[in-house]
C-alpha cells in the first residue's frame, strides 16, 4: 500500500475542500515537479471528485505537468520574436539529433522539453531556457554544443 502522507498534508491545508482543487494541484506539483497519476487518483477519492474533472482542470491550465520532467528541463520559446527567427529549427534539432520531444522526457530521464509562449527575452531571440538559465541567439550549432556539454557533465559525474 502506498502512503500518501504528503498529499494528506496538502489536503488538510485546504480542509479537504474540492473547491480548492487548483491550489491542491499546485502544491502537489511543487512537491513532485509534476502531478503523479497515483496521487491524482488518491485526491479524487479523498475529495470525492471525479478523476475526469481533475484532468479537465489539469489540461486547461498549461502550467500543470503530467509527465515527470528530466533533470534538464528545456523550455523552447515560440513567441512571435523567436518564431520568426526560426525557433522551430531549434526544436527540430532537439527532436531529430537528440530525441528530445516537446511534452516528453527522454528515456534516460536526463532531458525534457516544453514549448513556451514567451520567455520574455525577445531581444535575444530565438531563446531557450534550461533549468532557469536563458540561452539567447540560438541556432542548431549552439544547441548541439549545449546538449553535448550537459551529457558529458552527466557522464563525468
Amino acid at each position: 500500500m502506498q502512503i500518501f502522507s504528503e498529499t494528506d498534508e496538502i489536503l488538510r491545508k485546504y480542509e479537504f475542500k474540492g473547491s480548492s482543487i487548483i491550489q491542491i494541484l499546485s502544491d502537489l506539483q511543487n512537491s513532485h515537479s509534476y502531478l503523479p497519476f497515483k496521487e491524482l487518483e488518491y485526491i479524487s477519492k479523498r475529495l470525492n471528485l471525479p478523476l475526469s474533472k481533475i484532468f479537465g482542470i489539469i489540461t486547461f491550465y498549461a502550467d500543470f505537468k503530467l509527465n515527470q520532467p528530466g533533470k534538464y528541463n528545456i523550455k523552447s520559446c515560440h513567441g512571435t520574436a523567436c518564431y520568426v527567427k526560426n525557433a522551430e529549427m531549434i526544436t527540430n534539432t532537439l527532436k531529430f539529433d537528440f530525441e528530445i520531444e516537446p511534452g516528453k522526457t527522454t528515456s534516460d530521464e536526463l532531458f525534457s522539453m516544453e514549448h513556451i509562449s514567451c520567455i520574455g527575452a525577445c531581444a535575444l531571440a530565438p531563446v531557450l531556457e534550461i533549468n532557469g538559465e536563458v540561452y539567447g541567439e540560438m541556432d542548431s550549432k549552439k544547441m548541439r554544443r549545449i546538449i553535448k556539454k550537459l551529457k558529458r557533465e552527466e557522464e563525468n559525474s
